[in-house]
């Protein structure tokens, strides 16, 4: 979308039976070298993150006269420039890998060695929560909604 699209159309969505413009609170203030400030409290927009990056926002003074537009973009913190949550992705990857064989592995073994059918029972379902838990938390990272791509 263009500013010119977006003129007149407010960027929020009326969920839960709430209807009042979460907008229209927000105020700001422009010094004599046209700097502006303000602030603005927690909004409930009713859009996902997807869906409130890469529009158009546009801002109007007290008259509804638009003094600004521009595209709302998504900021990552980079280190050797490659996001900060990539870097997570990159790492509980490859804990979970670790995870998954070494579980593998000592299961394995105790069905080779632990000759006690009830109580290797017990220790293989505890070892079973370490490949679960980490699959689990592998794949939270990986379905994180990523609003920059």
């Amino acid at each position: 979308q263009t500013c010119s699209e977006r003129l007149g159309k407010l960027l929020w969505r009326s969920t839960g039976g709430v209807v009042k413009d979460p907008w229209s609170a927000t105020r700001y203030n422009v010094s004599a070298d046209g700097r502006g400030s303000g602030c603005v409290e927690m909004l409930k927009l009713g859009l996902t993150q997807a869906e409130i990056v890469k529009a158009v926002l546009t801002v109007t003074d007290a008259d509804g006269v638009t003094v600004a537009c521009g595209s709302v973009t998504s900021f990552c913190m980079e280190v050797f420039g490659i996001c900060l949550y990539q870097w997570a992705r990159i790492a509980t990857g490859i804990c979970t890998v670790l995870a998954v064989l070494d579980s593998s592995w000592l299961i394995h073994k105790h069905y080779q060695y632990n000759k006690n059918i009830s109580l290797r029972k017990y220790t293989v379902r505890i070892l079973l929560m370490v490949p679960i838990y980490s699959l689990q938390a592998f794949t939270a990272l990986w379905l994180r909604v990523n609003a920059g791509e």
